[in-house]
């Protein structure tokens, strides 16, 4: 991974870009810091899109495995962003990430218990 700490769009929240492959895949992110309390506040993935969206994003989510590949991203972030390991982590999102969401989130809690067994922080998905 190529972190690289970035302005664009944001001036008042440090920002960082990246890719981080899963398996063979290269999973593009954009990661704001809270502008309130980056220190403390809890970390949130956002997400959307469904029916209707552009063909590249549709080719990915139409993947049975990407449950899978979003859980390791998720746990792949953590480790290449110690600072906010231990924080709550919420997934959210609009449309249709409705329906995918709670898919997401089960594949993060499923993979909690391998993180425990290898000896990694899990990832705290608050109840």
């Amino acid at each position: 991974m190529w972190i690289k700490k970035t302005n664009f769009c944001n001036l008042s929240a440090s920002a960082y870009t990246d890719y981080i492959d899963v398996s063979a895949k290269h999973l593009f992110f954009y990661f704001f810091e809270s502008r309130r309390d980056p220190a403390k506040d809890d970390i949130i993935i956002w997400t959307n899109r469904g029916p209707g969206a552009w063909a590249t994003f549709s080719m990915f989510m139409e993947n049975e495995d990407v449950a899978q590949d979003i859980a390791v991203f998720v746990a792949l972030f953590f480790e290449n962003f110690p600072f906010f390991k231990g924080r709550a982590f919420h997934m959210a999102g609009e449309s249709y990430a409705g329906r995918y969401v709670p898919l997401f989130a089960a594949a993060v809690y499923d993979q909690n218990t391998a993180l425990i067994e290898t000896g990694l922080m899990p990832i705290i998905l608050p109840q």
